[in-house]
């Protein structure tokens, strides 16, 4: 089976945050590959920022954070860059108003169906439109 990690996961596994244990006993027990994509790297560099800006990561801690990822990713998870059939979709994701999804989170949900894989997601809201589209999800909420 493979994986595809949203940023709610990822963020989790590198900054301490209430789903952080969930996250750390999940990924311990995976030997199954797991999919990280360019826009799940950039919204894990644009949380780092933010903690940054907020003053809940030091400048230091941040860069060290973000090489720690980097690290992780290179050596331990595939890589997918989006596809125009990834945003083809995405927009009909948005287009349909009762998904209520946002164009990252519908960008990250259209990566995971044109792959065929499996969601790994502590957004509720995705999971549940993931599962209305037949989608596996590991829901870890």
């Amino acid at each position: 089976m493979t994986f595809y990690l949203d940023a709610s996961f990822v963020v989790s596994l590198f900054i301490s945050d209430t789903h952080t244990e969930k996250a750390d006993r999940w990924i311990a027990g995976q030997q199954d590959e797991a999919i990280v994509s360019e826009l799940c790297a950039l919204e894990f560099a644009a949380a780092v920022s933010r903690g940054v800006r907020t003053r809940r990561l030091a400048h230091k801690s941040a860069e060290e954070t973000l090489g720690d990822f980097d690290g992780w990713r290179e050596r331990a998870t595939a890589s997918h860059t989006l596809s125009p059939t990834d945003l083809a979709l995405a927009g009909t994701l948005v287009r349909d108003f009762s998904t209520k999804l946002a164009a990252a989170d519908a960008l990250h949900l259209a990566a995971t169906i044109n792959a065929g894989t499996t969601l790994v997601t502590f957004d509720e809201r995705m999971a549940e439109v993931a599962l209305s589209r037949g989608v596996r999800v590991e829901t870890l909420a």
